[in-house]
């Protein structure tokens, strides 16, 4: 009986204030789905992630050395177990003229850890270079940039032919630190290994045989980076 009642009267209350019923129901409604939304959200952010890894060929490990690498460091790399490919390359930070913030300035990756054209093309000459996708609109293709305080650069002037995205930069708010400029990048380019003068490489990409078939944000894959 006292259901009955208690049913009744909620009838009642819906009836006598539609708009406030309509309002709690569509607030529930809202809340599942911003909780189905959170739910799925991280899932799919994680795989295309991975397929933008895959689609990239990105390194497993990066080695740098601000002496380069010389052949005993390369013969350490190429001695590790299970190692598939390497691929060493310069990069250097230098500032734009113009501008107080730096710009990391590496030599095209080869295989490993490759460039996604967004506008333009990859550098072909020692005087062309490619900067990354969040500087189009500042600079523009065709135009020429110079480079200071770039140590192992054996140019100083390039002309800008494309601008890319790197798999290695997620973050497009957040480049990192330099010690040029004002100490944070803005941004990077791509160039030529031969716009470099340095002797030795300073940068070695590297993948591995047996992280294939791992995901990048497992466990696995963590534990496996860390013994290597």
């Amino acid at each position: 009986m006292s259901k009955k009642i208690l049913y009744k009267d909620a009838w009642q209350s819906i009836g006598r204030s539609p708009g406030r019923f309509i309002a709690l129901v569509l607030l529930m409604l809202l809340g599942t789905f911003s909780f189905v939304g959170l739910k799925i959200t991280g899932p799919d952010m994680r795989q295309t992630g991975l397929n933008y890894f895959n689609q990239t060929h990105l390194a497993d490990m990066t080695v740098t050395s601000a002496y380069g690498l010389n052949q005993a460091d390369q013969k350490t790399i190429a001695d590790q177990a299970r190692v598939k490919t390497v691929n060493y390359g310069y990069f250097t930070d230098a500032k734009i003229k113009g501008i107080t913030n730096g710009i990391r300035v590496f030599s095209n990756s080869g295989s490993l850890s490759q460039y996604k054209v967004v506008a333009g093309r990859l550098a072909k000459t020692d005087t062309e270079i490619a900067l990354n996708n969040t500087l189009k609109g500042t600079y523009h293709l065709g135009e020429t940039i110079t480079l200071q305080d770039g140590t192992g650069l054996a140019k100083t002037k390039f002309k800008v032919v494309g601008f890319v995205k790197s798999a290695e930069f997620i973050n497009h708010n957040d480049f990192g630190q330099t010690s040029v400029g004002t100490g944070q990048l803005s941004g990077f380019g791509v160039t030529t290994k031969r716009a470099f003068s340095l002797t030795e490489y300073n940068l070695a990409r590297i993948s591995y045989r047996d992280t294939a078939k791992l995901n990048a944000y497992s466990n696995a894959y963590t534990k496996l980076m860390n013994k290597r």
